[in-house]
């Protein structure tokens, strides 16, 4: 049994290579911006439908 090591040299265009860098990165950090305040908008307009819900069933 043979021990051993590969190295694999990729070569890049730099320009291209930053870009799609740059890209990912801005992705990654706006995937959860304004996550809070979409998920506090949600919450409230939901427990506004289950309390008017409760009211028409309170009058019926």
């Amino acid at each position: 049994m043979a021990d051993g090591a590969i190295n694999i040299d990729l070569k890049l265009k730099s320009d291209k290579f930053n870009r799609e860098i740059k890209e990912s990165s801005k992705l990654v950090n706006e995937f959860g911006s304004n996550a809070g305040e979409k998920l506090d908008k949600a919450f409230k307009e939901n427990t506004d439908k289950a309390i008017n819900k409760a009211k028409l069933t309170k009058l019926s």
